[in-house]
């Protein structure tokens, strides 16, 4: 009798432990639209020449796959030997409503990093480039690891919007070219949660 009754609260037990750990797997999972992901590496939709041809001081390509196996990573790397700093970019639409965070992941550096967006309607611009207004998202930056913006607080935005995603590498006011300083990213992307 004694084991029967052991054996049913063991029972009851596991169901219990079941019936919360069913609740955890009910929480929503975060979805990504990615920039630029190190597992499906691709850089083909970063520009690194503007409209009239000119250069944007910098370029990008992939590096060596690096552990995890099949993760690659995005090099931004300067070019200029006669300013100090230097982007790549990227036009992508996104609704900032189902996709409100900017998330990326810094693997290595030498120099500094930033980040900038650009479109018409920032209801937060600091200054206008070239008509377009920005907003720094990142500024001038020596950190590495994960990063996440909430762009909805960043911009004054919400809902579908265009934006220029500008990545790049800079000195600060060390040097007066950017030309050998890189940053490496592990992912660039949205997030939904």
């Amino acid at each position: 009798m004694k084991k029967l009754l052991t054996m049913i609260l063991l029972s009851c037990a596991v169901i219990a432990v079941s019936n919360c750990s069913w609740a955890a797997d009910k929480a929503p999972a975060a979805e990504y639209v990615y920039l630029f992901d190190g597992t499906k590496p691709d850089t083909s939709a970063w520009k690194d020449r503007f409209e009239d041809g000119s250069s944007t001081e910098a370029r990008i390509y992939l590096g060596k796959p690096n552990i995890p196996p099949g993760m690659t990573m995005a090099k931004i790397e300067g070019l200029s030997m006669k300013q100090s700093f230097g982007g790549i970019y990227q036009d992508v639409t996104v609704n900032l409503d189902k996709y409100p965070y900017l998330e990326v992941n810094v693997d290595s550096l030498v120099g500094m990093w930033y980040i900038i967006l650009l479109n018409e309607d920032l209801k937060n611009a600091e200054q206008e480039e070239s008509g377009s207004k920005y907003v720094r998202v990142q500024p001038d930056t020596l950190t590495l690891g994960k990063f996440r913006y909430d762009l909805k607080k960043i911009t004054g935005l919400s809902g579908l919007n265009t934006f220029r995603v500008k990545i790049g590498i800079s000195t600060g006011v060390s040097e007066s070219f950017n030309r050998g300083k890189y940053v490496v990213f592990k992912y660039i992307r949205f997030s939904s949660i």
